[in-house]
């Protein structure tokens, strides 16, 4: 039976130990002088083309290591996204950052927050909750706006405002890692939570407390 996480910490300590699994399969020590040792191994008067013999090698060590993924991957197929969703971003910017936000609190204030969301061309009328942390972070080459919202219950929930407008809303929901993504004017919402229904109602929040001021 496949155990379901728990937490985003929980998430994010299977991701690193799913890499570090990968990482040590297929890393091989090959000995010293080995492939030299090999080029010249007595062939009885054959003609030896060497050029094909580092192919061969280089092939069988490509297939030995491709077998070691397959296998420690568990044969288990990935999960396919539209082009427009930036959920896994998301979700992969957070396992990135570890534990950093866990327990972080800068008291952001409302005027700290719209400075970081004017280059977006939006701003908050208020604040739609405790704010711990406000600051643009990556998604490839894209500056995205990255906020940590605390809930009435003590939640710590991801918000990002990608600069990209998505098609309707999406949402991921699975070993209790749950996002809502949704198209805000000319660009996307993404609410990362343990909970779906806490990713949605902070979803909602956000859209009724922003407000789109084009520059």
């Amino acid at each position: 039976m496949k155990h379901k996480v728990t937490s985003l910490s929980e998430y994010r300590a299977r991701q690193d130990a799913h890499e570090h699994r990968v990482r040590g399969a297929v890393h091989i020590d090959v000995p010293k002088g080995l492939s030299a040792r090999l080029l010249d191994i007595p062939n009885e008067g054959v003609p030896v083309c060497r050029s094909r013999r580092r192919g061969v090698w280089g092939a069988g060590l490509a297939l030995i290591i491709m077998s070691l993924v397959m296998f420690t991957t568990d044969s288990v197929k990935p999960i396919q996204f539209e082009s427009d969703n930036y959920i896994p971003l998301a979700m992969n910017h957070i396992s990135n950052q570890g534990d950093f936000l866990d327990d972080i609190n800068e008291r952001v204030t409302l005027e700290q927050v719209n400075m970081k969301l004017a280059p977006f061309g939006s701003k908050f009328e208020h604040l739609p909750g405790q704010i711990y942390y406000v600051n643009h972070c990556n998604f490839g080459d894209e500056t995205v706006f990255q906020m940590i919202v605390g809930t009435t219950q003590g939640e710590r929930v991801s918000v990002y405002l990608v600069p990209k407008k998505s098609q309707g809303q999406k949402t991921f929901d699975e070993d209790s890692v749950s996002g809502v993504q949704t198209p805000y004017e000319t660009q996307s919402l993404v609410v990362i939570s343990d909970d779906m229904a806490i990713s949605s109602d902070i979803s909602q929040q956000m859209k009724a407390a922003m407000k789109w001021d084009v520059i």
